[in-house]
């Protein structure tokens, strides 16, 4: 009792002080200079030691459910702060929901649509202008039962496209109707001009590595309710199993999980996968246990992913773990699955499909259970977004007055041949203030309405995010 009083104090966010998230931050900042200390995953932050090295311990904040069912999730990036997830409905079926992060809103986008299948619908991704979500959906008629077109499985099911407010639908692919065919996990690219997805080409055969069948990568333009076009395969082993996961930050790479090779088991020999979609350059990222579900931090700094690494035989569940980009510096996040930790549980839990907020600071995902089809919907908040050293060092920019009451000027010591966009965001992740096109030599920011308080300052150029700064409005 003493220990659930303890975590409902120290870990529910409406007992979360902005003062408590401020001294974080000042506290981690003012460790990065020392040395690693390799006391990780002590639940303490010690000299040493920084969120960059050691993101259990000087990052994570608070890990809280938000719902008590649901399935797969994706946060949106335009400044709407909608979360789009699916979850099972009393009829038996899946549907695609949004509602805030606080849960509020919450209401079904895709709910008896005269234009929709009245069948599984699900697995949601926004657009970046947050004018779409893609999704998928189970044929209406089809061979076979439903079983196995369950968003998480994806036989039998097509791309599908809706708008926010449910005006527009369309149909994107349309797969062979003979239970050898589906589709699984669309993400559109950072830039919003492709859609990459995974493909089933053959059903379920009795032969090691092929247990869930044959899948390939696709990759193609993004038309809106047009066609796609310009489509792509790659199958990088053999004939196995392929999930897509997300872009890279610059788009040019797709990061995946299979098993590779046949004669690797699928529930064994899973790891996550880098792969150029324009040269076909191939690069593992992970090579212990089993491993599915990886994705960018917003400002490319980290690789997020879900592994059984670290957690016992008898119980193999998975955990967050993160690591750098080029695969190095693994670290535990999460201990759902072993004991001693504030979030730990006694019996089996999977951290699957994940999705950050614009910034950085909070991450939604699926609690799975039931062959990850169903679960609850939990969220890791942290003291604020990871920053990346490296990318901090690229730029000469001067930001004053910090904190600033009217205007605040944002100026570069070396003028760079590029066009940048600057977003003001609250502590909520909400885009507050955005500019386009703007040139790399001095800017202003005029306040406005904006109420006195913390805010990140993002600086992106086609590549994604180039720079995240902490601003205060006194």
């Amino acid at each position: 009792m003493i220990r659930l009083a303890i975590f409902i104090i120290l870990y529910n966010p409406k007992y979360q002080s902005m003062k408590k998230r401020l001294l974080c931050l000042i506290f981690t900042s003012l460790f990065a200079s020392f040395s690693f200390s390799q006391t990780c995953t002590n639940d303490l932050c010690e000299s040493g030691e920084d969120p960059w090295n050691c993101p259990r311990d000087c990052w994570l904040d608070t890990v809280v459910r938000l719902l008590p069912n649901g399935g797969r999730v994706d946060w949106a990036k335009d400044g709407s702060n909608l979360i789009a997830f699916d979850r099972e409905g009393i009829d038996g079926f899946f549907d695609v929901y949004t509602m805030k992060p606080d849960t509020s809103s919450l209401q079904c986008l895709t709910c008896s649509h005269a234009s929709l299948p009245s069948k599984h619908i699900g697995q949601p991704a926004w657009h970046p202008s947050g004018n779409w979500v893609v999704f998928q959906a189970e044929k209406q008629t089809h061979p076979g039962l439903s079983t196995f077109a369950t968003p998480g499985r994806g036989v039998h099911n097509d791309l599908w496209l809706i708008s926010p407010d449910a005006s527009t639908v369309c149909q994107l692919t349309n797969v062979p109707n003979d239970g050898e065919h589906g589709v699984l996990h669309p993400h559109f690219s950072n830039d919003g001009t492709k859609l990459a997805w995974s493909q089933m080409v053959r059903g379920s055969q009795f032969q090691v590595g092929k247990e869930v069948g044959s899948w390939e990568l696709h990759v193609a333009d993004f038309n809106g309710c047009s066609a796609l076009t310009n489509e792509v395969i790659f199958q990088p082993g053999d004939s196995v199993f392929y999930e897509n996961h997300h872009f890279s930050p610059d788009d040019s790479n797709i990061i995946f999980t299979s098993n590779l090779l046949v004669g690797n088991p699928i529930l064994t020999k899973c790891n996550i996968y880098s792969l150029n979609i324009y040269t076909s350059q191939l690069k593992q990222l992970t090579g212990i246990r089993y491993n599915e579900h990886a994705s960018f931090t917003p400002d490319g700094s980290k690789i997020l992913w879900g592994t059984t690494n670290g957690n016992t035989a008898v119980n193999p569940g998975m955990d967050f773990w993160m690591m750098n980009p080029d695969s190095t510096n693994k670290q535990r996040l999460t201990f759902f699955n072993l004991p001693g930790h504030y979030e730990s549980e006694s019996y089996k839990v999977t951290t699957v499909d994940h999705s950050w907020n614009s910034i950085g600071d909070s991450l939604v995902f699926l609690r799975g259970f039931n062959g990850n089809d169903t679960g609850s919907i939990w969220m890791l908040i942290f003291n604020g977004p990871l920053i990346g050293i490296e990318q901090e060092a690229d730029f000469n920019l001067n930001i004053y007055p910090n904190p600033f009451h009217e205007q605040l000027m944002v100026q570069f010591e070396n003028p760079m041949n590029d066009m940048f966009t600057i977003e003001l965001l609250n502590m909520m992740g909400g885009i507050v203030y955005r500019e386009e096109d703007i040139p790399t030599d001095q800017f202003i920011i005029n306040r406005n309405h904006l109420i006195n308080g913390l805010y990140f300052l993002l600086l992106k150029n086609k590549k994604g995010v180039a720079l995240i700064r902490k601003v205060m409005i006194e």
